[in-house]
C-alpha cells in the first residue's frame, strides 16, 4: 500500500491539472475569468476526489491499475 503522502500528492496534482483544464475551456468559450474561477475550482476538487478515491480503493483491494503503474515514481 502506498504511503499517505503519495495519495495527497496525487490528489493535489489531479486537482490542479483538472482545474486548469476547466478554466482554459471556459475561457475559450468566452466566459469572464471571475465567473470561471470558483466553479472550476470546485469541479477540479470533485474530479480529483473521485479519481484519487477510486485509485485508493482499488489499491486496497489489490486490483492492478495500468495508469497507477505509469504514474508512480520509479524506485530505481
Amino acid at each position: 500500500m502506498k504511503p499517505l503522502a503519495f495519495w495527497v500528492r496525487r490528489f493535489l496534482l489531479v486537482a490542479g491539472a483538472v482545474t486548469l483544464l476547466i478554466i482554459a475551456g471556459k475561457l475559450l468559450r468566452g466566459y469572464a475569468l471571475e465567473q470561471v474561477l470558483s466553479e472550476s475550482f470546485l469541479w477540479g476538487l470533485a474530479a480529483a476526489a473521485v479519481f484519487t478515491g477510486t485509485g485508493y480503493v482499488n489499491a486496497r483491494r489489490g486490483i492492478a491499475c495500468a495508469l497507477c503503474r505509469a504514474t508512480e515514481p520509479s524506485s530505481e
